[in-house]
């Protein structure tokens, strides 16, 4: 299927926390749910504004149409994620499931929106997301220090919603702690080491034979 992806382009909605603002964080966001469509093997294209990505996505054309965005309240304590479509119920309900599991907070199902201009202008199926208040500092939070946990969440609500496979993301490569990098890529380099179990503990034989290794190098 393809995704087009549409965040904010407010940067003069600025973030409680983190010193950033909508543009730039949804911007990030829609970058990594669209690796995470892509990895999935949707096709996925991101706009950089409202009416453009509007005209960029009928002319595509896209099957399903997802503006990304951050939410702000009168008061500053509203918190939880926010979900709208056109047409699009149970689509938009999968998507807002997996989206309120990361986020929390008030919980409040999905409505139907007849008066934003995305929902009313896309010829694909919108589902408009605004992913969490980022007014209310635990939301905000969320949006800024969780923002690969958002974007899969979306990703895989998206999906689901549409019959589609969802490809989990590589495991995270291990990392040695940082007071041993430069000894752990000598030994890389050297080929003493040769995997990246760095924090797990070492057996007889995997202690023998990189010393045999030290001792075939020292040797020459």
């Amino acid at each position: 299927m393809k995704f087009y992806l549409n965040p904010s382009n407010q940067p003069g909605n600025v973030y409680k926390l983190g010193g950033t603002n909508e543009k730039d964080n949804m911007t990030k966001i829609a970058k990594l749910v669209g690796e995470a469509l892509q990895r999935s093997g949707q096709e996925v294209k991101i706009g950089t504004g409202m009416e453009s990505g509007v005209a960029e996505s009928n002319a595509w054309p896209a099957d399903v149409h997802v503006p990304l965005h951050s939410n702000a309240s009168a008061v500053g304590v509203a918190r939880g994620a926010r979900v709208f479509y056109g047409s699009a119920a149970g689509a938009a309900k999968i998507v807002w499931e997996h989206l309120d599991a990361i986020i929390g907070g008030m919980h409040v199902s999905p409505s139907r929106e007849t008066q934003l201009y995305e929902i009313n202008r896309t010829n694909a199926q919108c589902i408009y997301v605004e992913a969490a208040f980022h007014d209310n500092p635990t939301d905000c939070d969320l949006l800024i220090n969780h923002r690969s946990e958002i974007a899969e969440a979306i990703a895989q609500g998206l999906c689901k919603a549409y019959g589609l496979k969802y490809v989990e993301p590589a495991p995270a490569q291990e990392k040695p702690p940082e007071w041993a990098e430069e000894a752990v890529d000598w030994a890389h380099e050297n080929g003493i080491m040769k995997d990246g179990h760095y924090n797990e503990p070492v057996t007889r034989a995997e202690a023998v034979t990189m010393i045999y290794r030290l001792f075939k190098l020292l040797k020459g």
